[in-house]
Protein backbone atom coordinates (compact mmCIF):
# COMPACT_ATOMS: atom_id res chain seq x y z
CA UNK A 1 0.00 0.00 0.00
CA UNK A 2 1.26 3.39 -0.94
CA UNK A 3 1.47 6.20 1.62
CA UNK A 4 0.39 9.72 0.64
CA UNK A 5 3.16 12.23 0.33
CA UNK A 6 2.86 14.45 3.44
CA UNK A 7 4.98 17.23 1.97
CA UNK A 8 2.68 17.52 -1.02
CA UNK A 9 -0.44 17.85 1.16
CA UNK A 10 1.27 20.29 3.52
CA UNK A 11 2.20 22.59 0.64
CA UNK A 12 -1.35 22.47 -0.76
CA UNK A 13 -2.81 23.22 2.70
CA UNK A 14 -0.43 26.17 3.19
CA UNK A 15 -1.39 27.61 -0.20
CA UNK A 16 -5.10 27.34 0.60
CA UNK A 17 -4.69 28.94 4.05
CA UNK A 18 -2.51 31.70 2.56
CA UNK A 19 -5.12 32.53 -0.08
CA UNK A 20 -7.87 32.54 2.55
CA UNK A 21 -5.89 35.00 4.70
CA UNK A 22 -4.58 37.25 1.94
CA UNK A 23 -7.80 37.61 -0.10
CA UNK A 24 -9.69 39.82 2.38
CA UNK A 25 -6.57 41.83 3.18
CA UNK A 26 -5.88 42.40 -0.50
CA UNK A 27 -9.47 43.48 -1.21
CA UNK A 28 -9.33 45.97 1.71
CA UNK A 29 -6.08 47.44 0.40
CA UNK A 30 -7.45 47.76 -3.14
CA UNK A 31 -10.72 49.35 -2.00
CA UNK A 32 -8.86 51.80 0.25
CA UNK A 33 -6.64 52.90 -2.63
CA UNK A 34 -9.44 53.16 -5.21
CA UNK A 35 -11.00 56.60 -5.73
CA UNK A 36 -14.48 56.88 -4.28
CA UNK A 37 -17.19 56.70 -6.94
CA UNK A 38 -19.95 57.79 -4.58
CA UNK A 39 -19.97 61.39 -3.41
CA UNK A 40 -21.63 61.54 0.00
CA UNK A 41 -22.13 65.32 0.15
CA UNK A 42 -24.90 66.21 -2.30
CA UNK A 43 -23.81 69.86 -2.42
CA UNK A 44 -20.71 68.75 -4.34
CA UNK A 45 -22.89 67.03 -6.94
CA UNK A 46 -25.00 70.04 -8.01
CA UNK A 47 -24.34 73.49 -9.42
CA UNK A 48 -27.81 75.05 -9.12
CA UNK A 49 -27.58 77.99 -6.69
CA UNK A 50 -31.27 77.82 -5.71
CA UNK A 51 -31.04 74.11 -4.88
CA UNK A 52 -27.92 74.80 -2.82
CA UNK A 53 -29.78 77.59 -0.99
CA UNK A 54 -32.66 75.20 -0.15
CA UNK A 55 -30.19 72.60 1.15
CA UNK A 56 -28.53 75.28 3.27
CA UNK A 57 -31.92 76.30 4.71
CA UNK A 58 -32.51 72.70 5.85
CA UNK A 59 -29.00 72.33 7.28
CA UNK A 60 -28.87 75.73 9.01
CA UNK A 61 -32.53 76.27 9.82
CA UNK A 62 -31.97 78.48 12.87
CA UNK A 63 -30.00 80.98 10.77
CA UNK A 64 -32.96 81.45 8.41
CA UNK A 65 -35.87 81.77 10.86
CA UNK A 66 -37.27 85.28 10.46
CA UNK A 67 -34.92 86.12 7.58
CA UNK A 68 -36.64 87.43 4.43
CA UNK A 69 -35.90 85.44 1.27
CA UNK A 70 -36.66 86.10 -2.39
CA UNK A 71 -36.26 83.27 -4.92
CA UNK A 72 -37.43 82.00 -8.29
CA UNK A 73 -38.99 78.59 -7.71
CA UNK A 74 -41.60 76.23 -9.14
CA UNK A 75 -45.05 76.04 -7.53
CA UNK A 76 -46.46 72.59 -6.74
CA UNK A 77 -49.92 72.17 -5.25
CA UNK A 78 -50.32 69.58 -2.52
CA UNK A 79 -54.08 69.60 -3.07
CA UNK A 80 -55.77 66.45 -1.88
CA UNK A 81 -53.25 65.85 0.87
CA UNK A 82 -54.93 65.84 4.27
CA UNK A 83 -51.56 65.99 6.01
CA UNK A 84 -50.53 69.19 4.22
CA UNK A 85 -53.84 71.05 4.05
CA UNK A 86 -53.33 74.79 3.31
CA UNK A 87 -49.67 74.15 2.45
CA UNK A 88 -48.02 74.06 -0.97
CA UNK A 89 -44.54 73.30 -2.22
CA UNK A 90 -41.97 75.62 -3.78
CA UNK A 91 -38.87 74.12 -5.30
CA UNK A 92 -36.42 73.67 -8.10
CA UNK A 93 -35.24 70.67 -10.10
CA UNK A 94 -31.47 70.24 -10.18
CA UNK A 95 -29.39 67.72 -12.07
CA UNK A 96 -26.76 65.78 -10.13
CA UNK A 97 -23.33 64.99 -11.58
CA UNK A 98 -24.53 61.47 -12.44
CA UNK A 99 -27.42 62.86 -14.55
CA UNK A 100 -30.14 62.08 -12.00
CA UNK A 101 -32.67 64.87 -11.43
CA UNK A 102 -33.91 65.75 -7.94
CA UNK A 103 -36.56 68.22 -6.78
CA UNK A 104 -35.37 70.38 -3.88
CA UNK A 105 -38.33 71.97 -2.13
CA UNK A 106 -39.59 74.11 0.70
CA UNK A 107 -43.07 73.73 2.11
CA UNK A 108 -44.89 77.04 2.12
CA UNK A 109 -48.06 78.75 3.26
CA UNK A 110 -49.46 82.22 2.74
CA UNK A 111 -49.93 84.65 5.61
CA UNK A 112 -53.72 84.20 5.43
CA UNK A 113 -53.52 80.40 5.03
CA UNK A 114 -54.94 80.30 1.49
CA UNK A 115 -53.51 78.51 -1.52
CA UNK A 116 -52.51 80.97 -4.29
CA UNK A 117 -55.01 80.97 -7.15
CA UNK A 118 -54.22 80.96 -10.85
CA UNK A 119 -51.14 78.81 -10.52
CA UNK A 120 -50.66 75.35 -11.96
CA UNK A 121 -48.13 72.72 -10.94
CA UNK A 122 -44.57 73.60 -11.98
CA UNK A 123 -45.38 77.21 -12.88
CA UNK A 124 -42.27 79.30 -12.33
CA UNK A 125 -42.90 81.92 -9.63
CA UNK A 126 -41.07 84.75 -7.91
CA UNK A 127 -41.56 84.30 -4.17
CA UNK A 128 -40.81 86.58 -1.24
CA UNK A 129 -41.27 85.40 2.31
CA UNK A 130 -39.52 84.18 5.40
CA UNK A 131 -39.00 80.96 7.31
CA UNK A 132 -41.27 81.34 10.31
CA UNK A 133 -41.83 77.79 11.43
CA UNK A 134 -40.72 74.18 11.08
CA UNK A 135 -41.95 70.76 12.07
CA UNK A 136 -40.26 67.43 12.71
CA UNK A 137 -40.76 64.73 10.12
CA UNK A 138 -39.74 61.16 10.90
CA UNK A 139 -38.41 59.03 8.06
CA UNK A 140 -39.63 55.55 8.88
CA UNK A 141 -37.69 53.92 6.07
CA UNK A 142 -34.31 54.94 7.49
CA UNK A 143 -35.10 55.96 11.05
CA UNK A 144 -34.18 59.58 11.54
CA UNK A 145 -36.00 62.86 12.08
CA UNK A 146 -35.65 66.01 9.96
CA UNK A 147 -36.71 69.54 10.84
CA UNK A 148 -38.73 70.66 7.82
CA UNK A 149 -38.84 74.44 7.31
CA UNK A 150 -42.08 76.15 6.36
CA UNK A 151 -41.85 79.39 4.40
CA UNK A 152 -44.52 82.01 5.09
CA UNK A 153 -45.08 83.68 1.72
CA UNK A 154 -45.67 87.44 1.58
CA UNK A 155 -45.88 87.64 -2.21
CA UNK A 156 -45.95 85.12 -5.03
CA UNK A 157 -46.08 86.10 -8.69
CA UNK A 158 -46.13 83.86 -11.73
CA UNK A 159 -43.24 84.43 -14.12
CA UNK A 160 -44.89 84.47 -17.54
CA UNK A 161 -41.78 84.08 -19.71
CA UNK A 162 -40.71 80.60 -18.62
CA UNK A 163 -37.51 79.13 -20.02
CA UNK A 164 -37.94 75.80 -18.12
Amino acid sequence: MRRPNKKKYTIIALIIVGVMILSPVLSLVISAMAPSTVERDITKQIDDETALKIIDIYRNLNEYIGKELSMELHFVSLEGSEEYKDIFSLGVTATLDNGEEKFFELLAQTEDGSIPEGLEDFDKVQVTGSIKDSFEETHEDHGHTTNVPIMTVKSIEKIENQDN
